[in-house]
């Protein structure tokens, strides 16, 4: 069944930006310089764009983010030892071994990303299934933090959701005295959590799991005015808890894999 997009059309370009700007330095420096200094610029541009996908796998346990990282410093390695670059490698067959190592994490990359969809923040996802079955209304935002419902599971149980929902990159969780705090992350956010996670969550869209089974949801403005239409607040964010406790029951019963298919299923930009 077809269901029209409820969010605004997001922008496709900021995961492509620093890829623009890697390519823009490479070429100004080949023009101006040499050849040398652009390949030292793509050397330390992979170089960074490794470390920065390193630091993406720490604060979301997600290994398609380690073999990012793994890609993206071999490509670091080629653009330093081609015979143009700064410290041409002396073995050749050392080289072409290191080359063809990159190739086959490449194709594995292509893989997760394109096939699976590893890779994919899915916040945008949870945004528009919370909205399929919420009405238009005019009730209006409010910041007030919304009883969502109640359910049961033990400690272990919604530890173990968390890490679930955190690698699968549906939302991040933050560990409270009484409670998890899940937020919804959608393509272009990880620029601003993965350095700094506790000011990445102010003003943010959360749903609350505490430790006696209660379920409160708290919409953000800037995320319900990214809907096309007024809906219903109080409706949408009780539905955004029903969600979430049907992913509880889903990761209780052993069916997890049901959450990935359910928000995978809507078919969304790789970019959004």
């Amino acid at each position: 069944m077809y269901y029209p997009d409820k969010l605004r059309s997001g922008t496709k370009l900021v995961p492509l930006i620093p890829g623009l700007i890697m390519v823009t330095l490479f070429f100004f420096a080949t023009i101006f310089i040499d050849i040398s200094a652009g390949l030292f610029v793509m050397f330390l541009s992979f170089g960074l764009f490794s470390v920065f996908s390193f630091f993406l796998f720490l604060r979301t346990h997600n290994y398609s983010f380690l073999a990012g990282s793994i890609m993206q410093l071999l490509f670091a390695l080629y653009f330093a030892t081609v015979p143009k670059g700064f410290i041409p490698f002396p073995n050749e067959k050392m080289a072409w071994f290191l080359y063809f190592v990159g190739i086959v994490i490449g194709i594995w990359m292509i893989i997760l990303v394109v096939g699976k969809r590893k890779n994919k923040f899915k916040g945008r996802e949870l945004f528009e299934l919370a909205a399929r079955a919420t009405e238009l209304a005019a009730d209006g935002f409010t910041d007030r933090p919304r009883p969502a419902g109640k359910t049961t599971y033990t400690k272990n149980e919604l530890m173990g959701f968390s890490e679930y929902i955190r690698r699968n990159l549906i939302a991040l969780p933050y560990m409270e005295n009484d409670r998890v705090v899940f937020i919804p992350i959608r393509m272009g956010d990880e620029y601003l959590f993965t350095f700094n996670p506790e000011s990445f969550r102010r003003e943010r869209t959360w749903i609350g799991f505490d430790f006696h089974g209660n379920i409160t949801v708290s919409m953000s403005k800037r995320d319900y005015l990214a809907y096309k239409e007024e809906l219903s607040f109080d409706q949408l964010c009780s539905n955004l808890g029903k969600l979430f406790i049907d992913f509880m029951e889903y990761y209780k019963k052993g069916e997890a894999e049901r959450i990935v298919s359910q928000l995978n299923e809507l078919k969304l930009s790789q970019w959004m």
